[in-house]
């Protein structure tokens, strides 16, 4: 295509296309940058004039990615000497023009040079136009001069003429040719007067002008001046006109720059050109030996010093050896993007190490011209704090990332981890450190085998995994403790784990090991080769309180497997568990302390079929779990396996509905009495009002033998009873006494009995000997003491919520006269408990009472709850003159929970 008629001419007269700015700093030649205040947009032309390295001065044509030269300044034609550009936009240099000034410039080998263009050297217009005054000057009073001898002549010639008018009266025939030589020389002398009064008028112009052209010519040599050679050496350049030569003395010798902007304040070249240092301008370069860029990166690295600086790679393949490249504290290792590649040569070596604070990695792409087997591509050993790693890719590593270190803060992200190397590579590996976060990093390795584990962890703390792709990764991700280390607070956020041959294996292996307080929100697991998920420990190690929110989990050969009884505290919320060809959820002997609310597993996801086993297969004794809400439907194998009704276990809200507890109580065939341990579990000691002849054995323990024994119970329970005898009881045994019946040993109309109320819950009977006659009387009531609490029964309570409840019946005498009468419950012996709602009193009023009717007191209910085996004792009280009064009753306690 033609170029337009007005690019055309500014080729044939050395002026380029304007650029749209212009940069007086050294800059990236990549990407959409802010360029004196303006923000390029692709295609735009920029005139670089500062270089760190002069040879990549000229006009390039801006892009997202590389830069490259523009094509009407590319040559040495085109940019030989006396070649200017004008700028079109820009805080400082919009409107300016620029010119080159190296003569035949070697494109790549020759520093190109650029100046502020001054209309072909100011300096020199300034004394043209002097020189150019004083000659219409001259030329003015020249003027001048002639003048006054044209007027002059003229004077001469009419005096003539006078002369000639006088002598030609005395001679007529002489007198008619004078006066016509007269009149025509009186013509000429008034045409000559005209003439020199123009040509006056003219060279007082001609003065004014140059005049004017003078003062001009002052006012610039005044406004524009030139540096001398001392002030270039010296640096005090300020505002001052330089030659190459000088500008580059006046740099060396701290000549300084001060952007306009308010606050800015002077820096001199040397500062601003250690913000930005060049591995380039070391040696590195892509033609140059292995051994000769990594001395050169290094030398770059070391050039920044204590404070930092941005270290530049140039674009090309960079290959290096096997010495590590160490990053001091406060550098920016800068790449140009996919451009850049650091290719090392070593299978073993590392290829950064980082040690230091404050370190950033970006725009690079790291690889290895060999096949490696050991060493990391970066390194970040302790003390490289605040690290980071961003917009780079890893192709054939052993390791990507190691984090050795124990380090506070580390990011990596926007990266792309490939090839790793195969059964023992790792892309991301995390020995150590706190606050670590993965972003926007995806791994991947088709060839097979797969590489050890995508991302693995042994011993961290507060590590965010976000927005990941872990894929072909052998262990997807490895949360995998040893002896005495810890994984904790790990939380992986929209990440897919999968093409794994687990895509999440949290095993913790040995004493101290733990895992714990994960949890990964809406992360895929998916196209396993084992399990999508599987959770074990071993050796003592702990696995405790990871949680899952809308997990995706499917195509795996198993969804979850929860291994061994270290496993606790597992949650599945709202989990999707399809399409595996095993079972969805499994949970192997002794798993205790999981759930899975709400979600689906079975049929679902878009896939025909569900999972190829069960749903949710339990292997046995598992306990304090909740399946609550879940969609089972559409699995090959049973929706739920395994599953035994308890105490602390909760079935319920799920499809089929079937597999649910539907509210029954646990442990029990009629909503009631259910079996120990289980809601609704009773325990009961009834102690009725009764006396009969009983047998006891002298035997080690005594047996009491009592036909239609009145006693009943349930649980652990005691009662009082009393012996009268007509001869003699066993040694062991006293007439008249209380003791207590053990609970546990009724059977039949035979009972042990124990000297109290603890040892008779405790199981610990009373021995007899010796001998014994007469008839022996039981009876089961206490005879009161006016104003005395007697223990009428007690019960042990296992741990949990009770509703206790009782009932004191007291038999007073004919003649008795009763002032009060008390029932309730304690957890203290022989001691009522008064807080409100835990005894009932009737009025204090003397009454004399039949004593063939009994007076019934019930207790309130009351709520217990007990962490240990705890007595609960049914108490009597009463105020009462003159006769006997008895007492016997019944106390009773429901497990609520």
């Amino acid at each position: 295509m033609a170029r337009p008629a007005t690019a055309a001419v500014r080729l044939l007269t050395g002026e380029r296309e304007p650029c749209r700015v212009a940069a007086t700093f050294s800059k990236t030649l990549y990407g959409l940058q802010v360029i004196d205040s303006v923000q390029l947009e692709v295609g735009d032309r920029v005139l670089l004039l500062a270089q760190t390295d002069a040879r990549e001065n000229g006009i390039y044509t801006a892009s997202e990615g590389q830069w490259y030269r523009a094509a009407d300044a590319r040559t040495s034609r085109t940019m030989q000497k006396g070649t200017t550009v004008h700028v079109q936009a820009g805080a400082i240099n919009t409107a300016k023009v620029f010119s080159f000034q190296t003569d035949k410039p070697v494109i790549g080998e020759d520093d190109i040079v650029l100046s502020l263009y001054l209309s072909d050297d100011t300096l020199g217009d300034a004394q043209a136009a002097a020189t150019a005054a004083a000659g219409s000057a001259s030329a003015a009073a020249a003027s001048q001069s002639a003048a006054a001898t044209s007027a002059t002549n003229a004077a001469s010639s009419a005096s003539a003429a006078s002369t000639s008018a006088t002598n030609a009266s005395n001679a007529a025939s002489a007198a008619s040719t004078s006066a016509t030589n007269a009149g025509t020389s009186a013509t000429a002398s008034a045409g000559s007067a005209s003439s020199a009064a123009t040509s006056a008028t003219n060279a007082g112009n001609s003065a004014t002008a140059a005049a004017g052209s003078a003062s001009a010519a002052a006012a610039s040599a005044a406004t524009i001046t030139y540096a001398s050679q001392a002030e270039a050496q010296a640096g005090a350049i300020s505002n001052k006109i330089m030659s190459p030569l000088q500008t580059k003395q006046a740099i060396q010798n701290g000549a300084f720059f001060q952007r306009s902007e308010t606050g800015a304040i002077p820096l001199t070249f040397s500062a601003i050109l250690r913000e930005r240092i060049r591995a380039s301008a070391f040696g590195c370069d892509a033609g140059a030996s292995a051994a000769v860029n990594r001395a050169a990166i290094q030398n770059a690295l070391n050039a920044a010093g204590a404070n930092g600086a941005l270290v530049q790679l140039p674009a090309g393949i960079i290959n290096v050896d096997g010495t590590s490249m160490a990053l001091t504290s406060n550098v920016t290792l800068e790449g140009q993007g996919q451009g850049t590649i650091i290719n090392i040569n070593s299978a073993t070596a590392n290829m950064f190490t980082v040690a230091a604070q404050f370190v950033t990695i970006r725009d690079l792409y790291m690889a290895a011209s060999v096949t490696r087997t050991a060493g990391d591509f970066v390194q970040v050993n302790s003390g490289g704090n605040r690290f980071e790693l961003e917009n780079f890719h890893m192709e054939g590593a052993a390791q990507g990332v190691n984090i050795v270190g124990n380090i506070a803060s580390a990011r990596i992200k926007n990266g792309k981890i490939f090839s790793t190397v195969g059964a023992t590579g790792i892309p991301v590996r995390i020995n150590a450190g706190l606050d670590i976060k993965l972003n926007n990093v995806v791994t991947d390795n088709v060839a097979s085998p797969q590489p050890y584990a995508g991302i693995y962890i042994s011993n961290c703390g507060d590590v965010t995994i976000d927005e990941c792709q872990i894929i072909h990764g052998g262990q997807g991700l490895l949360l995998n403790p040893g002896a005495g280390q810890s994984v904790v607070s790990v939380w992986a956020n929209n990440t897919f784990f999968d093409n794994c041959t687990r895509a999440l294996y949290v095993q913790a292996v040995g004493t101290g090991a733990v895992v714990g307080r994960c949890m990964f929100d809406q992360c895929w697991f998916s196209s396993a080769t084992f399990e999508g998920i599987r959770l074990e420990t071993g050796s003592g190690g702990v696995v405790d309180g990871i949680d899952f929110i809308s997990p995706h989990i499917f195509l795996n050969a198993v969804g979850v497997s929860l291994r061994d009884a270290g496993v606790t505290n597992a949650r599945f919320i709202n989990p999707n568990i399809v399409k595996n060809t095993g079972d969805g959820f499994f949970a192997n002997t002794g798993v205790t302390k999981f759930s899975i609310i709400g979600g689906k597993i079975g049929t679902g996801g878009g896939f025909s079929g569900g999972n190829g086993g069960n749903g949710i297969n339990l292997a046995g004794s598992n306990d304090q779990y909740i399946i609550k809400g879940a969609d089972l439907t559409g699995n090959a194998g049973a929706a739920l396996a395994g599953h035994i009704a308890g105490l602390n276990k909760v079935v319920e809200g799920n499809l089929p509905r079937t597999v649910n507890d539907n509210s029954k109580i646990i442990g029990t065939t009629t909503n009631d009495d259910a079996t120990a341990g289980n809601l609704a579990e009773y325990v009961v000691a009834n102690v009725p009002n009764g006396s009969a002849a009983v047998t006891m054995t002298i035997a080690s323990p005594a047996v009491v033998t009592w036909p239609g024994i009145p006693y009943s119970g349930k649980g652990n329970w005691t009662a009082p009873i009393s012996f009268s005898t007509t001869g003699a009881v066993p040694t062991g045994v006293a007439a008249g006494t209380t003791y207590w019946i053990i609970g546990s040993s009724v059977s039949g109309n035979t009972f042990q009995i124990a000297s109290s109320t603890a040892n008779a819950l405790a199981g610990t009977p009373i021995n007899t000997s010796g001998s014994q006659s007469g008839t022996h009387t039981g009876s089961t009531t206490l005879s009161l003491t006016s104003l005395a609490t007697a223990n009428i029964a007690a019960i042990s309570l296992t741990a949990g919520d009770w509703d206790v409840e009782g009932v004191v019946s007291y038999v007073p005498a004919i003649t008795a006269s009763v002032s009060q009468f008390m029932a309730g419950t304690s957890l203290t012996s022989g001691t009522l408990d008064t807080a409100p709602g835990n005894l009932t009193a009737t009025p204090a009023v003397a009454a004399t009472y039949n004593g063939a009717k009994g007076v019934h007191i019930p207790t309130p209910r009351r709520r217990i709850s007990v962490s240990t085996p705890t007595t609960v004792y049914l108490l009597a009280f009463a105020e009462f003159t003159t006769a006997a009064n008895i007492a016997f009753g019944m106390i009773r306690a429901r497990r609520a929970r």
